[in-house]
């Protein structure tokens, strides 16, 4: 595959000028030891939800070594329904009284972005545990701070892992990119894809005030499995306006497979495009 940074880096420029987001970075790579580029990729973010890849990744690690801890029950008391906080909300929630598995309460915290599931395995599990476990796949992590510490390339390194079953085994890899891959989140990456295509994604959401004006966040990173050619994209937005966001992300992320496409024609009558 050629490089085709440029053509990425106008659609940015595009996106930028027309005030659709204030911040963009990019991160692409494709998978098959082809190219890489970047865009503001060392442009720092709140991870917030996408902290949940990692969390998935530890117990599914110790999960290798005690297959139990997945069919391991844990009750929702549901005395405080956190996804109400969240913009992007749950497909479904879990029910006040109901009983778990570890692996299901995995499954709705990738697929739905649940908060409530999330809390619910962070109090049994250790949420705390990730920054060792960052530590130990050498990915640079900021401990001291909750919010912007950790930029886009660097958090691609977990899809990258996830890919290559170099950290989980083949089973537990092939179990996190499954999860991933039934994400229900649809107004970002997948947004920009051709009706049927395989992604294994995740996105997160943060919002903070910055001298008296409100700034969102919203990324998201994964794995695009174009025929043949699977590839790494990870886009970070911020912006004054939470709406305009995902529309900024599935330019993008339709930018990259249409470019992807135009290298390998077998299958670029998807888009019909010169």
């Amino acid at each position: 595959m050629r490089p085709f940074w440029d053509v990425i880096q106008w659609e940015v420029d595009a996106l930028l000028a027309d005030n659709s987001a204030q911040t963009i970075a990019v991160y692409f790579r494709d998978l098959k030891n082809g190219p890489w580029f970047g865009i503001n990729e060392n442009t720092t973010f709140t991870p917030s939800s996408l902290l949940k890849v990692p969390l998935m990744m530890d117990i599914l690690k110790r999960a290798e070594h005690d297959a139990s801890l997945l069919r391991k029950k844990i009750r929702y008391e549901g005395r405080e329904d956190i996804t109400q906080q969240q913009f992007f909300k749950p497909k479904e929630t879990l029910r006040p009284g109901s009983w778990y598995t570890v692996d299901n309460l995995i499954f709705r915290m990738i697929a739905y972005s649940d908060n409530n599931a999330t809390r619910l395995l962070d109090a049994n599990n250790g949420l705390d545990r990730i920054r060792d476990f960052m530590a130990e796949l050498n990915i640079p992590f900021d401990v001291r701070k909750t919010e912007e510490c950790i930029t886009v390339r660097d958090y691609s390194a977990f899809f990258r892992v996830l890919f290559n079953a170099s950290y989980l085994n083949h089973d537990m890899s092939e179990k996190a990119l499954n999860y991933l891959s039934r994400s229900t989140f649809e107004h970002g990456i997948r947004a920009g894809l051709p009706p049927g295509t395989t992604a294994a994604t995740k996105f997160g959401e943060f919002s903070s005030t910055k001298d008296g004006v409100m700034e969102y966040q919203l990324s998201e990173s994964g794995i695009v499995y174009y025929p043949d050619h699977p590839y790494l994209l990870g886009i970070v937005t911020k912006g004054p306006y939470h709406d305009s966001l995902p529309a900024v992300i599935a330019e993008i992320s339709h930018a990259v497979y249409r470019e992807v496409d135009r290298q390998h024609g077998k299958y670029f009558h998807v888009y019909g495009e010169d």
